[in-house]
């Protein structure tokens, strides 16, 4: 089980705040422009014997969080969660995904426009034959999406 430990400054609070996350693994955080935390990180579903990608955010500095959603939604195990966040608010979340093959893995990626409430359908962006690994994502002061 994983825990994810918020270091904040002394304004906000003297100790750190710890939050138990179900278990979560690899977690990828970035803030908007508001102060919004937006969360993503490596789970497991209930009953699901493979990882999932999953997105919690906090409105208040890290000291509570949504409850995670599942935004991958894919067949295969999802692994090695990056998020990013767009100058006008959308959360821009890339991982790397076996749904395509164990063997040869692929970086897929997935978008909310709306805070975190809904998200697109999670799409191949890599289709390589080979193996994709490590994804890396960064937002453009225009909202283009690297």
């Amino acid at each position: 089980m994983a825990t994810l430990i918020v270091l904040t400054t002394q304004a906000f609070a003297a100790e750190p705040r710890v939050h138990d996350l179900a278990h979560g693994m690899r977690p990828s955080l970035a803030a908007d422009s508001k102060g919004h935390l937006h969360l993503v990180f490596e789970g497991y579903d209930k009953g699901s014997k493979v990882t999932d990608i999953f997105y919690s955010r906090s409105d208040d500095q890290g000291k509570q969080w949504s409850t995670p959603r599942n935004i991958s939604q894919t067949p295969g195990v999802s692994s090695e969660p990056v998020v990013a966040v767009e100058k006008d608010g959308g959360i821009d979340v890339a991982w790397a995904d076996t749904s395509s093959g164990q063997t040869s893995p692929d970086i897929y990626f997935t978008r909310s426009a709306d805070g975190g409430k809904t998200w697109s359908k999670a799409i191949d962006v890599s289709e390589t034959p080979g193996r994709s690994a490590e994804p890396a994502i960064a937002t453009g002061p225009d909202n283009s999406i690297h």
